[in-house]
């Protein structure tokens, strides 16, 4: 019986396993699954050069995310098509809402690329054609520090986003949305 005893207490430890009283009170977070995210773009004018940008999302109060607004033209001898910056913000949402008004002057990325042809002129082709459109586009990326409470909720590497603007960029995902606003270009 002895032998019996000695045996069932090996098995016990070696199982690792705890009596009731011996066991240790184990903190459970809750886990995050993958969701459906969403983010929605509004523009409107508050007068002739400026849009007021409404952001509307399902994504996690504080997390951080960028506006972008630029204007896309092409090179003579080429249809290549290149960006010019117009605007670019980080911003936090809450309450699944952001906005921002943003005056639209396209004279720095304009009078940038005039100065590059002008001093690189075997390097930078002059301007052919430039859009009537402004590209607006809002980013989350986890290469952006996030606070901890959206990295629970989204993942580390946002493993837990899904929905339309998902895009794999390396072992991370990335959640992007576009639209275009049309507002014709002006020097």
């Amino acid at each position: 019986m002895r032998n019996l005893f000695i045996y069932l207490i090996a098995i016990f430890m070696i199982s690792g396993c705890q009596t009731s009283t011996e066991k240790k009170s184990e903190k459970v977070e809750p886990k995050a699954e993958i969701t459906e995210y969403f983010i929605v773009i509004s523009a409107n004018e508050v007068d002739s050069r400026k849009i007021n940008i409404e952001i509307n999302t399902n994504f996690p109060d504080e997390t951080i995310m960028r506006l972008s607004l630029n204007r896309t033209h092409t090179l003579k001898g080429s249809e290549k098509e290149y960006s010019g910056g117009i605007f670019d913000e980080l911003f936090s949402v809450y309450e699944g809402k952001y906005s921002k008004i943003v005056e639209i002057n396209d004279l720095d990325w304009y009078n940038e690329h005039l100065s590059l042809v002008k001093n690189l002129p075997n390097d930078f082709q002059p301007i052919d054609k430039i859009s009537d459109n402004v590209n607006i586009s809002v980013l989350f990326t986890p290469a952006v520090k996030q606070p901890e409470n959206v990295l629970k909720t989204l993942g580390e590497f946002s493993e837990f986003i899904s929905g339309e603007g998902v895009e794999k960029f390396g072992k991370m995902n990335i959640f992007r949305v576009k639209k275009e606003y049309y507002l014709p270009f002006e020097k």
